[in-house]
């Protein structure tokens, strides 16, 4: 059972993390044909008369585009690899998508389990944001520390001129000798989904519990059917 203000807090955080996912604009590296159709593709115009070159790379040639994150997924089925998307900004830029899709799947999850009672975004439509994290980590795993260390030694830095004024700062307080853990990738859907295995379980002995999938497994496997109608966040 949640509280009531446990809910209120997560409804504010989850609408604020709503209107990043939905309406914040990042620059995005992409080429032209991550954004064109199979019909587009085959009919794209080449010039192939002998020794005459007719911008050939134009088609793979890295182009900044501003697009929202609704945007940037319908890109990745015609993403081959990690090369064919990229940010202007990436440092900041992959940080806060990743971060803000996983905060918003783990306060849904948090909701469905607690407060069953109110009606949650549709399964597949989390599954698309976290397929967007989910290509996006190997780019945030490698940042993050970066961040980190910035963060810290910029912290230090601001401590060193506090101690010259005969005051503490924080690294005299709580210390910076603590290693940064390893950073891996969460499925909060697949953990929610293993705990409603479990918990149906201990009502229906002879239901056989499915194994969890993998990240990489299920990731590409997306919900049909809905919990509600109501209207979402790629929904207009």
């Amino acid at each position: 059972m949640m509280t009531e203000s446990r809910y209120n807090a997560l409804r504010l955080r989850v609408l604020k993390l709503f209107n990043i996912l939905n309406n914040r604009q990042y620059e995005v590296w992409v080429t032209p044909t991550t954004m064109m159709d199979l019909d587009q593709l085959r009919g794209r115009y080449e010039r192939r008369e002998e020794g005459f070159a007719n911008d050939t790379t134009f088609y793979s040639d890295h182009q900044v585009r501003r697009m929202k994150i609704p945007n940037i997924i319908d890109l990745l089925p015609n993403c081959t690899s990690a090369n064919d998307l990229g940010f202007r900004n990436a440092n900041d830029a992959v940080v806060e998508i990743y971060e803000s899709i996983q905060e918003y799947i783990s306060l849904w999850c948090e909701l469905r389990s607690n407060a069953p009672e109110f009606p949650t975004p549709p399964n597949e439509e989390l599954r698309y944001l976290e397929t967007l994290a989910y290509y996006l980590f190997p780019m945030y795993k490698k940042i993050k520390p970066f961040k980190m260390t910035a963060d810290i030694n910029r912290q230090l830095a601001q401590d060193e001129a506090l101690n010259r004024k005969g005051l503490m700062g924080l690294g005299m307080l709580f210390g910076y000798n603590k290693q940064m853990d390893d950073i891996s990738f969460i499925s909060h859907l697949d953990a929610a989904e293993a705990q409603d295995f479990m918990s149906a379980e201990q009502f229906v002995p002879e239901r056989q519990i499915l194994p969890v999938m993998q990240a990489n497994e299920s990731l590409g496997m997306l919900e049909l059917n809905t919990q509600d109608n109501t209207e979402w966040l790629f929904r207009g």
